[in-house]
Parts: C-alpha cells; sequence; structure tokens
C-alpha cells in the first residue's frame, strides 16, 4: 500500500514576526550556515515577510539582505546573535518612532 504524502512548505508556517524570531533564535543554538540560508530563502517567502518589512521600515528585498548580510552570513553565533538583538532594537525604535 503506497504511503500518500502532502505538500509541506516551511514558508507557511513563518506567518508572524514572532514565527521568525523563534525560528532563527532556535537555528542559532547549533549555528549552520546552510541551514540558516535556508531559513531565511523560507522567511523571505512566507507571510511574514511583509510585517518584517513594516516593522523595520524596509522593503522586503532590503529586509532580507540585511537579515543575509548580518545573520545568516556571519560565522560567529555570538555576532548572529548580536544582530538579530539589533535588528529587534531597529524594528522597535521604528514602532515607537511611528508611535503604532
Amino acid at each position: 500500500m503506497p504511503v500518500e504524502t502532502i505538500p509541506w512548505n516551511p514558508s507557511d508556517h513563518f506567518e508572524t514576526y514572532e514565527d521568525v524570531v523563534e525560528i532563527i533564535s532556535i537555528a542559532l543554538e547549533d549555528y549552520d550556515p546552510v541551514l540558516m540560508e535556508r531559513i531565511v530563502d523560507d522567511i523571505s517567502h512566507s507571510k511574514a515577510m511583509s510585517e518584517i518589512s513594516e516593522k523595520w521600515a524596509m522593503s522586503s528585498d532590503e529586509a532580507i539582505a540585511y537579515i543575509r548580510e548580518h545573520i545568516a552570513k556571519t560565522p560567529d553565533p555570538h555576532a548572529i546573535r548580536q544582530a538579530w538583538a539589533d535588528s529587534l532594537a531597529i524594528a522597535e525604535a521604528a514602532l515607537l518612532a511611528g508611535g503604532d
């Protein structure tokens, strides 16, 4: 009897900014550059991308470029954590400045 499968796309499960924060935090525990690049690709196609763009006051392409440059390509997990913390601080500052 054949096994029935259904399509599964990780991008479909990143619906909010918090989902993205969680997956990147988990991925940082066992840093793997190939996995980080795959996660960034998945994030770029997710529903959460519009929320990230809005929070960071950047286009989607700019936000993904920022993530790739400052998080996915950094070989030092401590530097990645700092870059992600900086990103969150930028988002919070943008929200406060916008009054939202």
